[in-house]
C-alpha cells in the first residue's frame, strides 16, 4: 500500500489450495509455512529499495518489457487472477 512518495507498506497474504490447510491439525505447517516466506521476502527488500532509488535516476526511460523474462510473470499473473476468480 503505498505511504507516500517513498514508502510502501508491504502485506502479503497466504493462499491454501485445499481447505484443510485451515484446520488446526494444521496450525505448525501454516506458522513455519509462513515465518519461511516472510524470510525469503525479506532478502529481497534491500534488491527492492535499491531498484526503486534507481527509478529516480535522470537517465531512467520507464524501463522495458522484456518478451524472453517477462511472459512467465504475465502468464502466473493470468493464472492467480483466473483461480481468484472462479
Amino acid at each position: 500500500m503505498p505511504d507516500g512518495p517513498d514508502r510502501t507498506i508491504e502485506n502479503i497474504e497466504i493462499y491454501y489450495a485445499q481447505p484443510e490447510a485451515m484446520e488446526s491439525d494444521f496450525a505448525a505447517m501454516r506458522s513455519t509455512n509462513s515465518k519461511m516466506w516472510r524470510d525469503i521476502f525479506v532478502e529481497d527488500v534491500f534488491v527492492v529499495e535499491g531498484m526503486q532509488k534507481g527509478r529516480h535516476a535522470s537517465g531512467f526511460d520507464g524501463g522495458k518489457f522484456s518478451t524472453i523474462m517477462d511472459a512467465p510473470t504475465h502468464h502466473f499473473h493470468k493464472w492467480v487472477a483466473s483461480a481468484l476468480s472462479s
